[in-house]
């Protein structure tokens, strides 16, 4: 019904996703011991709702990266992989990182990959995004992190502006990537955005338009490559390592 919870647990086997559209209700999937799956691969958004949508699997989300992605277009999105199952979830229209039912909270795998594309809007992460030894690719139009991405190589794309808020961190067993219009990083009094890559790794900040502006901004390992271009860079890193 429209603008009712809709909540499926599947005890055994995948789940299939056809077309679930509630309004503005909860969606909750569970595969206790599967897969959760698009039926049909296609870019059509699959689960549909300006609620929260709830996304649990021992196995992996979405089968693979662009039309194998499971697509969602939601208020909020929560997703967890609880065998280390990847992740690969793709939003049109922005997309908000939070709280979910049944204690799932960000995007949570044991050592799958974590990658989601948000071709439009903000893409904002409001809770840890935490793929373990997993890589984590994430590509959207705007992004803002104001929590914690953690995973083994970590990989940004932002169109537009790319911005870490105070207090909030990157943190990579390997490298850190980041790729955007402009990045603004830290700010305020809530304490430094930090990056943290792998000893000899690196960390490359790199803009394709705009300025890189660096407010309470720290590299607790790894080394710094900062490129703005033919723009500027505003303000100055702290090393943990000096």
């Amino acid at each position: 019904n429209l603008n009712s919870d809709f909540s499926y647990t599947a005890g055994s086997g995948d789940i299939a996703v056809g077309t679930i559209q509630t309004g503005s209700g909860d969606v909750t999937l569970v595969a206790t011991s599967g897969d959760l799956n698009e039926i049909t691969s296609d870019l059509a958004d699959k689960v549909e709702t300006t609620g929260t949508v709830t996304l649990q699997a021992s196995g992996q989300i979405g089968s693979g990266t662009g039309n194998l992605a499971l697509d969602v277009d939601s208020g909020v999105l929560a997703a967890a992989s609880l065998a280390g199952g990847d992740l690969f979830l793709r939003d049109a229209d922005g997309l908000v990182i939070g709280d979910g039912a049944l204690g799932v909270s960000g995007l949570t795998t044991g050592g799958g990959q974590i990658d989601v594309v948000s071709e439009g809007g903000l893409f904002q992460i409001q809770r840890d995004v935490n793929a373990a030894a997993g890589n984590i690719t994430l590509d959207a139009f705007q992004i803002e992190v104001d929590a914690s991405v953690s995973g083994n190589a970590i990989d940004i794309v932002s169109d537009n502006l790319m911005q870490v808020t105070a207090g909030n961190q990157i943190v990579s067993s390997a490298g850190i990537s980041v790729q955007a219009g402009s990045i603004v990083t830290g700010g305020g009094s809530s304490g430094s955005a930090t990056f943290t890559a792998a000893s000899g790794q690196s960390v490359q900040l790199s803009t394709t338009g705009g300025d890189i502006a660096l407010g309470s901004f720290a590299i607790d390992s790894g080394t710094a490559v900062i490129d703005a271009g033919t723009n500027s860079i505003l303000g100055s890193a702290s090393d943990g390592n000096q």
